[in-house]
């Protein structure tokens, strides 16, 4: 585990269910977990921190923050950032946050991403993908009649999470939770699919009524950090010999 992440907890508190939401297409993980936190009124348990992220603190209420930082309530906690996560730090953080689940017996755990489409101004509801990495897990999602991709690429922090998951064991209960969503934009509506997913498979019972009805204020005020994210993903593209383009490819 590199010792350049680490992940403060405030408080020991028993997690059975870890939600992990990146900035990255559509900031459709980062929206889900601001409305999720914002919703169930969950307590700040801990941050990360790390050497290899940029030099900046975030103010929320005056009160100045990590912009990654861990939420938590009825044994639910939901990890997120409001930066993109810079490519030298994808790996680290992904080992760090496997072994975290692992030393904290965490039962399952939840990777939000966003799924590039091209047509995604002609759809109304987005369809939400849910790919597992133990095979008991994948056949429970089949019984809820959630779709899962079947053939394709995944590229990213979320990547790395899957991947480090899978190589540990004993196996971390893993499921990636994928949206379709806009490229370029931030997608309220997408994050709206997702978290009516995570009510199904967890029981949050968050309403996304009111996240549907301010989506343009959203959409507005994470325009910059859509940029920025832009900016990163194409970034760790490059880095992996990729253009954002092969992105869809999962549906060719």
């Amino acid at each position: 585990m590199d010792s350049q992440i680490f992940i403060s907890e405030y408080e020991t508190k028993e997690i059975e269910n870890l939600i992990i939401g990146f900035p990255d297409v559509g900031l459709v993980g980062l929206i889900s977990g601001m409305h999720v936190i914002d919703t169930l009124k969950m307590e700040e348990l801990g941050h990360l921190d790390s050497s290899l992220f940029p030099p900046l603190v975030v103010l929320h209420g005056g009160k100045i923050k990590s912009p990654a930082r861990i939420y938590y309530k009825d044994k639910t906690a939901f990890l997120i950032s409001e930066i993109p996560i810079p490519p030298d730090a994808i790996l680290p953080v992904a080992e760090t946050i496997v072994h975290w689940v692992q030393d904290r017996k965490i039962k399952q755990v939840f990777v939000l991403y966003g799924i590039p489409i091209p047509n995604r101004l002609n759809i109304e509801k987005p369809t939400v993908f849910a790919n597992a990495i133990i095979e008991e897990t994948s056949e429970a999602l089949k019984s809820k009649d959630i779709k899962f991709i079947d053939t394709g690429v995944l590229a990213g922090a979320h990547a790395s999470i899957l991947w480090e998951a899978k190589k540990v064991e004993p196996r971390v209960n893993i499921i990636a939770l994928g949206v379709e969503s806009f490229l370029k934009y931030p997608d309220p509506a997408a994050a709206a699919s997702l978290i009516e997913t995570m009510n199904q498979l967890t029981g949050l019972n968050v309403d996304v009524k009111e996240l549907l009805e301010k989506a343009e204020e959203l959409r507005l005020k994470l325009r910059d950090t859509m940029a920025r994210t832009q900016e990163m993903m194409q970034r760790q593209m490059e880095q992996g010999g990729m253009q954002q383009t092969d992105l869809p490819a999962m549906f060719g």
